[in-house]
């Protein structure tokens, strides 16, 4: 159950750090990498660190090949057509739909 609610407040503060600080590349990549840390400081499995690595990995290439390809674009790129702070985002999002999913199965088999 823990860790279901720490996801979804750890969601819900990445939503509301990137509404805040949008037009800031820096300042939202420096308020990201913290999120990371933290996360990953609570979250330290190994499983933990492979799942932001992989999407932090494929989720960025996506991104990058999307924009590349004209599907979308980012008002304030910095680095291939995306902004610098995204792939962090795409990191706290893999570890918190890990983390999320893993306390459903916890609240399910209570």
């Amino acid at each position: 159950m823990r860790d279901l609610v720490l996801a979804g407040v750890s969601v819900v503060v990445a939503v509301v750090l990137i509404a805040l600080f949008l037009d800031d590349n820096y300042v939202l990549t420096f308020f990201a990498a913290i999120h990371v840390t933290l996360l990953l400081k609570l979250w330290h499995e190994v499983e933990d660190l492979m799942y932001l690595i992989y999407v932090l990995i494929v989720g960025t290439a996506s991104e990058i090949v999307s924009v590349a390809f004209g599907a979308w674009t980012y008002n304030n790129p910095t680095f291939l057509g995306i902004p610098i702070w995204l792939p962090l985002t795409w990191g706290i999002a893999a570890l918190c739909l890990r983390r999320f999913i893993m306390g459903l199965k916890e609240v399910k088999n209570d």
